[in-house]
């Protein structure tokens, strides 16, 4: 408005006086003070309540008095200024004074004017005469005492110590008490150390607002100052079971635009080394002046050595000592010493007050000094010391809750408007909400209030470009705000600025920016760098598919906190899970690294959460690794952590997954609480082992529960459903996809239903179902036909289906191998070896199938029919002594499975020697014993069972048999044919162990 050169009237002047007096901001309101006397103005009696109002609540009462008494005319609201400024100062007997002298002009007392004298008389201990003020509402004012007028009532006695007349007061009002007075009670109750009051007003506070923390918290530290530790254990435990949050008290300091949060033994801040050393400094010169801090104060149950260290490093003091050492540089050397000096030396109490405040007045802010945000009215303890505390004004501000509650573009014009107008506009913190707002219902409206900001900080700039990075769509207008910072002739990025970037590379086409990106962190930033930088880097390398480098990264940070971790260790874990082109082996490589990654993080002494374990249990979902998921499941019950829906279903995927589908199912219905993600997982678990009917039937109970099923539902329970050969029940879901759930069917679910009906031998429907896609079919689905069309023997949909995938993967070997192993099991040899032909002409190779067993940490590969082991002998030896046990039951090997062009006999030895049962027999028996029954149903198998239907009398198997070894490791051993698993299951029971 200053810029537009347009002149504010008294209106306009009010507004601003207003905002300063909410702000704390005594430097504007003085300005705008002066103006009116620069300017002749007339100091009107509105203008004049809203000064004295001003200084009063800025901490001035000196020149509130002054301003006061050279009023000509006072009315009612005049006086509740000046009142309300003696009460919040702790004058209590001046305030009562200019009360009477109020009412002896003949003005009569409004609502609020009782309460700030009713105020003043509680912080003055003056308890008859506010009585008498409160029995003069109704008997000498005619009016009905509101809740507020009870409130201080209750806080006036209470503070009195009269708890049992407070108690009584507020059971006696003729309106319901809220949470305020009985939160009022609490916490005189807390003042007097009086337990059963405090209970019974707790009891009251759980009724009207069950998921408050602060009512808890304060019984809590209730009992914790008692000593009564068991009673605070059992409180918090108590918040905790009821889903009662609390979060962490933290303090907030604005240098030049940007703000800076503090927390408890906050180690985060990139001057954190300063900091620490200014808290010491202090703490060296308060202790030569005999201070000893009020440990008092501290509610843990900890030595007295830990309560000074706790009180230390209060984020109050952090934010202090931060604002202490940022400074501006003409105050520094000689100039700071001298006040710090002036600080800790002077006689004068009252010095003390006005040497921190022209400490923090000549910080050059841009938005409201530090000092706006501390109730810096002198309270001294038995040292004479001055306590600071902090207030919460800024946040707690109209404007800001009603910005918060925008729910349209519209109302967030309305809220502007009011910002506009009460010069709230000017302050960086205000404007740093108004357009991380404004960006989630319009970005041009953000980016139009940003463009009008005369001199934007990085602070605003970083604000607007973590808003845009949080949308697809809006990514480019990120770039484009970190452009301009980059061209701008003062400003750099920051720490701050760097973190949103990375998590806008992770979108799409955006992540060819981020390796670019990290080459301008080297040039801005100096290492070492700080979490939230570093955490970004390690998260973006490991999206981009380079987890090398992530490892790299976090192998270069001194210390990684939690959050580092739980990165790391969710990147190895997703990936194995979601890396479509990785092999079996690497997905194993990763999961395995997941968990030598969490033993060294529990060689850190650092304690796993939520996150960590659920990437840990995603790695045991991954390798098969039971006992490791089952421990990460012991964790939580021996550490009473919640074990909430994410945690349960992630638990349940992997006992599914691991085979142990009765622990499964026992954890599943011991969940309170199950969304679609968690049916999904059980679902899922009955799909894999082969029960249709149960998966079909908790689908169905899923949806009587109100629930709507995900993608991912559709295609587990289509899965359990092909499977179990329920045709008819897959097709319907299917068709309910759209019908019922107004989804559109994707590739995955044409997938599905492709495999439903092949498999079913429903292969011409199968195929027209196919070609009638609303989207092209990929090569997954017509190599899909082209399995079921092997499985039933269907040459001519087999070879429609070739064609197509030479088509889209010329160069994929599997098609091919898919129609020559057809071609062979009808013994159809010359068209069998035309295909092998084709596959040479074209230039396409087929990898030889290979078998992979790890041992102590050593792989061992074998191809069909190798000999280049250094055990050959021994492993030859192995399986003839395997097939020998395997006659005496009766086996007769399956040569049908054979595809070559050769003798009987001759496909007995090819079967023989396949690299999978030269990997099994490299095992030492006592490395594959813990096979045992938690995988595989072993008392199913009679030692004489028919091994023809050996593979019907198991079941449904996981086809992924993972074992313990016994030192170092693991035995992941991979067997694709489930006919050659049941014979390992048989010649297992048959070894004497």
């Amino acid at each position: 408005m200053q810029l537009s050169q347009t002149k504010p009237n008294e209106f306009t002047l009010i507004s601003l006086i207003s905002s300063c007096s909410k702000l704390g901001a005594l430097g504007q309101g003085a300005w705008a003070h002066g103006y009116v006397l620069r300017n002749n103005l007339e100091l009107t009696l509105a203008m004049g309540t809203t000064l004295v109002d001003m200084y009063s609540k800025c901490g001035s009462l000196n020149l509130a008095c002054q301003l006061f008494d050279q009023l000509t005319e006072r009315d009612t609201f005049c006086y509740t200024a000046m009142i309300g400024g003696f009460a919040k100062h702790g004058h209590g007997g001046q305030a009562l004074e200019l009360y009477r002298k109020m009412k002896l002009e003949g003005l009569v007392p409004t609502d609020t004017t009782i309460v700030v004298t009713m105020f003043a008389c509680s912080h003055g201990g003056l308890v008859e005469e506010g009585l008498e003020i409160f029995e003069s509402i109704k008997s000498v004012h005619g009016m009905e005492p509101n809740l507020m007028h009870y409130g201080c009532l209750i806080d006036l006695l209470g503070r009195a110590g009269r708890l049992k007349e407070a108690k009584e007061r507020l059971q006696a009002m003729p309106m319901k008490p809220n949470a305020v007075l009985w939160r009022s009670l609490l916490g005189a109750a807390k003042l007097h150390g009086n337990i059963e009051i405090g209970e019974a007003a707790l009891k009251h506070i759980i009724e009207l607002e069950p998921k408050t923390s602060s009512g808890y918290v304060l019984m809590s530290n209730m009992y914790a100052s008692t000593g009564q530790w068991d009673d605070n254990k059992r409180l918090r435990r108590k918040m905790k079971d009821r889903r009662v949050d609390k979060l962490p008290a933290f303090s907030l300091v604005d240098i030049n635009g940007a703000m800076h949060e503090f927390l408890i033994g906050d180690k985060a801040h990139p001057f954190t080394n300063e900091i620490y050393m200014k808290i010491e400094d202090i703490n060296r010169r308060l202790q030569e002046y005999g201070h000893k801090p009020r440990t008092s104060e501290v509610f843990f149950d900890v030595e007295e050595e830990d309560k000074e260290d706790i009180l230390s490093y209060h984020s109050e003091r952090l934010a202090i000592a931060f604002a202490l050492i940022a400074s501006p540089s003409n105050l520094s050397g000689d100039a700071r010493s001298e006040k710090e000096k002036k600080i800790f030396e002077s006689d004068d109490p009252n010095i003390h007050l006005r040497i921190i405040e022209s400490l923090l007045f000549d910080f050059p802010f841009a938005s409201p000094p530090y000092y706006s945000q501390l109730d810096c009215t002198p309270r001294y303890n038995a040292n004479g010391f001055i306590k600071m505390k902090a207030r919460s004004v800024v946040l707690n501000h109209p404007i800001l809750q009603k910005l918060q509650k925008c729910h349209n573009l519209n109302t967030l014009k309305q809220a502007h408007a009011q910002v506009v107008a009460t010069g709230l506009s000017l302050q960086t913190y205000y404007l740093s909400h108004l357009l991380n707002i404004s960006s989630k219902f319009s970005s041009t409206y953000a980016i139009t209030i940003f463009n009008r900001i005369p001199s934007p900080t990085v602070f605003l700039y970083n604000t607007l470009i973590s808003s845009f990075s949080r949308h697809k769509d809006q990514i480019h207008l990120a770039f484009s705000l970190y452009n301009q910072i980059l061209v701008h002739k003062t400003l750099q990025p920051n720490s701050f600025t760097f973190p949103s970037l990375f998590k806008a590379c992770g979108f799409g086409s955006w992540l060819q920016y981020g390796p670019s990106l990290h080459a301008h962190v080297l040039k801005f930033l100096q290492p070492p760098y700080d979490h939230f930088v570093n955490n970004s880097l390690v998260k973006f390398y490991a999206e981009y598919g380079k987890l090398c480098v992530s490892k790299y990264l976090f192998n270069q940070i001194n210390e990684p906190d939690l959050v580092i971790w739980n990165t790391m260790l969710a990147a190895y874990a997703k990936s194995a899970s979601h890396v479509s082109d990785s092999t079996s082996l690497q997905d194993a490589d990763m999961s395995l690294e997941a968990l030598y990654l969490f033993r060294d993080m529990q060689l850190s002494q650092r304690k796993p959460n939520e996150v960590t374990l659920i990437a840990l249990i995603t790695a045991c979902s991954n390798l098969g690794a039971l006992s490791q998921g089952a421990w990460a499941h012991g964790y939580v019950l021996r550490n009473n952590l919640e074990l909430n829906l994410v945690v349960g279903t992630t638990l349940v995927d992997m006992y599914s997954k691991c085979g142990s589908l009765n622990l499964a199912c026992q954890l599943f219905d011991q969940l309170t609480e199950r969304d679609t993600f968690c049916y999904t997982a059980m679902i899922g678990g009955f799909a894999i082992h082969g029960h249709g009917g149960q998966a079909l039937e908790l689908y169905r109970k899923m949806k009587l529960e109100g629930l709507v099923p995900s993608d991912a539902t559709i295609i587990v329970t289509m899965y359990a459903c092909s499977h179990g050969g329920l045709v008819e029940e897959g097709l319907e879901i299917f068709e309910s996809m759209k019908s019922v759930h107004g989804m559109e069917p994707n590739l995955k679910h044409y997938g599905c239903l492709i495999d439903l009906l092949g498999r079913a031998g429903r292969l011409k429907e199968a195929k027209e179902r196919l070609q009638a896609m609303p989207m092209k079919p990929n090569a997954i689905l017509w190599r899909s036909l082209l399995g079921a069309a092997k499985l039933h023997g269907n040459i001519e949909i087999g070879e429609t289906s070739l064609k197509h995938l030479i088509e889209l993967e010329p160069e994929t070997s599997g098609s091919y191998v898919l129609l020559s192993n057809m071609y062979a099991s009808i013994g159809q040899w010359n068209d069998m070896k035309r295909m092998r032909m084709k596959m040479k002409d074209r230039g396409v190779d087929k990898l030889p199938g290979f078998s992979l067993v790890d041992i102590n940490g050593a792989m061992h590969e074998f191809l069909t029919g190798d000999k280049a082991h250094p055990f050959s002998n021994e492993i030859y030896m192995k399986i003839g002594d395997i097939n020998r046990r395997l006659q005496e039951y009766g086996h007769k090997p399956r040569t049908s499975e054979v595809l070559f062009d050769v003798e009987e006999e001759d496909k007995e030895d090819v079967l023989s020697y396949h690299s999978e049962r030269l990997a099994i027999a490299s095992l030492p028996p006592s490395t594959i014993w813990l096979v045992s029954s938690c995988l595989l149903p072993f008392g199913s198998l009679p030692p004489t069972a028919d091994l023809s239907n050996l593979k019907d009398a198991l079941g449904s198997v996981v086809d992924v048999i993972s074992m313990e070894g016994n030192c170092l490791g693991r035995i992941d051993l991979r067997v694709t044919d489930k006919h050659l698993f049941a014979l390992l299951v048989l010649y297992l029971n048959t070894l004497s162990f």
